[in-house]
C-alpha cells in the first residue's frame, strides 16, 4: 500500500506549533476582550487614513513576537503591524540569529477587523498562521466573543 507523502515529517513539533498557535491566539484575544469598548488611540497607516492601527493591534502584536520568539527563536515572523526595523529587533531581543526567513514563518493580524473593532462592533479576531517552506503547516483563528 502506498501511502502519501507527508508534508512535514516531524508530527510532534507539527503538534507543538499549532498548539502554541491556538494559546497565543487565545492570549491575543483576551488582551483584545480587555480593551474592548473602550476609549483608544488611533493611528492610520496611509495618508487617506483608511487603513486605521490602535495601540490594542501593537500590543497584540507585541505580545505574539515575544512568545513567538521566546518558543521558536529560530522561526521567522510577518506581522502586519510590525517594521522592519521592530521584526530584526525582536529577534535580536530573543538571541536569535537565524537569516531573515528561515523554513518556519509566522504570519500575524493580532487584530483581524480593527475597523470593526474601534466602532464596538464584536466581529473580529486575532489570526496567526504558520508556514513551513512556504506551505501551510498550522493556524489558530480566535474570536473572543461572546464571553
Amino acid at each position: 500500500v502506498n501511502q502519501p507523502s507527508k508534508l512535514f515529517e516531524d508530527d510532534v513539533l507539527a503538534c507543538e506549533i499549532e498548539a502554541a498557535a491556538v494559546e497565543m491566539a487565545q492570549g491575543a484575544g483576551d488582551i483584545l476582550a480587555a480593551h474592548f469598548g473602550r476609549k483608544i488611540s488611533i493611528e492610520y497607516k496611509d495618508k487617506e487614513e483608511r487603513d486605521p492601527v490602535t495601540e490594542v493591534d501593537k500590543a497584540c502584536q507585541d505580545y505574539l513576537v515575544g512568545e513567538i520568539n521566546r518558543r521558536f527563536p529560530d522561526h521567522s515572523i510577518l506581522g502586519e503591524e510590525q517594521s522592519e526595523e521592530e521584526a530584526k529587533k525582536a529577534k535580536e531581543d530573543a538571541g536569535a540569529t537565524d537569516p531573515p526567513c528561515g523554513d518556519f514563518l509566522w504570519v500575524l493580524d493580532p487584530l483581524d477587523g480593527t475597523t470593526n473593532f474601534l466602532n464596538g462592533l464584536p466581529v473580529y479576531a486575532v489570526s496567526v498562521g504558520v508556514l513551513h517552506k512556504g506551505r501551510p503547516l498550522a493556524g489558530a483563528l480566535f474570536i473572543p466573543w461572546p464571553k
